[in-house]
């Protein structure tokens, strides 16, 4: 009995000499926010040091509330919190034998301050001369929230302040002018600060301090343009980075092409032509055929983003129209066959009826519908070679841009899937479009666009601007037609009654539930 109790006081010696570290440590418990309590900081990293040196004690990371939470022993500590587009802050705390709360508190990077002057170009002088009168419009995409709307009566100036780690759309619009839009990105999407849309501005030296915040001065002057028919807009559309290549960076024409959507979307009483020219090399009779076919790919394009089809219409020049000596047989340098190839947006007429424009925000949920509207259509494929469009082989023209088309979801090896009536459309039109059975189990909303008594051996050419369309042979006998577009319940309602309707009148909204197909009214 002796020999337990023995036992039993060295065991607990041991537990208490083991334990009595942790009894020394205090708790460091706080909080890691944004000045002007603009909101908790997830995932800020906290690094703690011991002082005097300097030895790395301990790595933390804020929760999404802000929160963090260690134990350390008494002595004196720094601390450096730091988070990207935030400043790092440094912090000397002391800790002796009871809990401490530390509130950390951390500013953005410097933003920007754009200080914008509006004017137009006189077709005279060619001198600037002030636009009073414009409406600013501005939406933070990133938190998704209207920043501001000001209407500039008398004065033609304006300035708006751009935070670290956002994104914004400014739009300005007056009666009478083309609207222009300019996308900001401040260390957002992989770019420390883009102004799309506004190449030219000027960047300050100094930083200011506004309040609490520190912004660094930008200016600029933004030309605003009347639409006149006959008008001729440039497209930046070529790059002299890889001037002879088949181009088939496909990304950064479709960046294009949607600069030239939002355009025309923006802008819904002009119409354009989109032209397509290709310098003097190859064949002429070639280059007329692909730059045509490069437009109508650009139009079908523009088409999906959701721009009217009688807005927009597709020419091809080939090597019609050069700018310069460098026609056939003629040496030039390559930057003088780049200014052949090229893409322009010409006005072709300017409506006299009234428009109302869209709201800032209404321009935003419909990009958003558009974009989830197309989203199985983000495949891009490069318009083929000359080999593979004639039975022979002729002289590759080396100039042209290859264009985006929008493709359906097809089998690995690029068939249409056995049984579909595409088989029997491939050599009718364009492969643009990929048409496949509906699945008997689909549920859900789908729009009912086209009807006929026989299985159709050509698609509509009104039909042809979508990029899959489902089939399925009912209980009547007849074949139907529909098209699936992606979205919630309410977005594929919106999308059918402001896109799809007014482009196919007669079209239906169903649904396929438990009772079968059903119109929606």
């Amino acid at each position: 009995m002796p020999h337990h109790k023995h036992s039993f006081c060295f065991a607990l010696f041991l537990l208490v000499f083991v334990s009595f570290p942790a009894f020394s440590q205090a708790v460091v418990e706080g909080y890691v926010y944004e000045n002007n309590n603009a909101g908790f900081i997830e995932n800020a990293s906290i690094t703690v040091y011991s002082m005097p040196g300097d030895k790395e004690i301990a790595t933390l990371h804020s929760d999404p509330y802000g929160h963090f939470t260690t134990n350390l022993p008494a002595g004196q500590y720094r601390m450096v919190t730091r988070k990207d587009i935030f400043e790092d802050r440094e912090d000397i705390f002391k800790v002796e034998n009871t809990k401490i709360f530390l509130k950390v508190v951390i500013r953005r990077q410097p933003g920007y301050l754009l200080d914008v002057r509006l004017v137009e170009i006189d077709p005279v002088s060619k001198n600037q001369i002030e636009v009073p009168g414009v409406t600013v419009e501005v939406y933070n995409r990133t938190t998704d929230h209207l920043e501001i709307i000001q209407h500039l009566k008398t004065t033609a100036a304006f300035q708006q302040r751009f935070d670290q780690g956002n994104r914004y759309l400014v739009m300005l619009r007056k009666p009478g002018y083309l609207g222009k839009r300019i996308e900001v990105y401040v260390n957002n999407n992989g770019c420390a600060l883009c102004l799309e849309g506004l190449p030219d501005f000027t960047k300050g030296d100094k930083t200011l301090e506004i309040g609490s915040n520190k912004v660094i001065p930008l200016s600029a002057s933004v030309v605003l343009e009347r639409p006149v028919a006959g008008k001729h807009i440039p497209v930046e559309y070529y790059s002299e980075s890889n001037p002879v290549d088949n181009w088939t960076d496909s990304h950064e024409h479709v960046k294009e092409l949607d600069q030239i959507v939002s355009l025309l979307r923006d802008n819904p009483d002009v119409s354009f032509e989109i032209g397509f020219h290709t310098d003097s090399r190859g064949n002429d009779a070639f280059n007329l055929e692909l730059s045509q076919k490069r437009a109508d790919a650009a139009r079908n394009y523009i088409i999906g983003g959701g721009v009217e089809p009688e807005r927009i219409i597709a020419k091809g020049y080939g090597e019609t129209q050069l700018l310069n000596k460098c026609a056939n047989d003629v040496s030039c340098p390559e930057g003088e066959h780049l200014q052949n190839r090229r893409v322009e947006l010409i006005i072709t007429n300017v409506s006299q009826e009234s428009y109302a424009w869209l709201s800032i925000e209404q321009i935003i949920e419909e990009e958003k519908i558009a974009a989830r509207a197309q989203a199985e259509q983000t495949q891009v494929k490069n318009i083929p070679k000359p080999t593979q469009i004639r039975n022979k082989p002729l002289p590759e023209a080396n100039n042209s841009v290859p264009l985006p088309e929008f493709q359906g979801n097809k089998k690995e090896d690029g068939s249409n899937p056995p049984g579909s009536p595409a088989r029997s459309m491939e050599k009718s039109q364009s492969k643009q479009v990929n048409i496949v059975p509906m699945d008997g189990t689909y549920a859900g909303y789908a729009v009912q666009i086209y009807t006929t008594p026989q299985e159709l051996n050509a698609l509509p050419k009104n039909l042809r601007s979508f990029s899959e369309i489902f089939w399925r042979q009912e209980g009547d006998g007849a074949w139907y037609y529909y098209v699936i577009p992606p979205g919630t319940d309410s977005e594929i309602k919106k999308y059918y009654k402001k896109t799809i309707k007014l482009e196919h009148p007669e079209a239906l909204l169903v649904r396929f539930g438990p009772k079968g197909k059903e119109i929606v009214k």
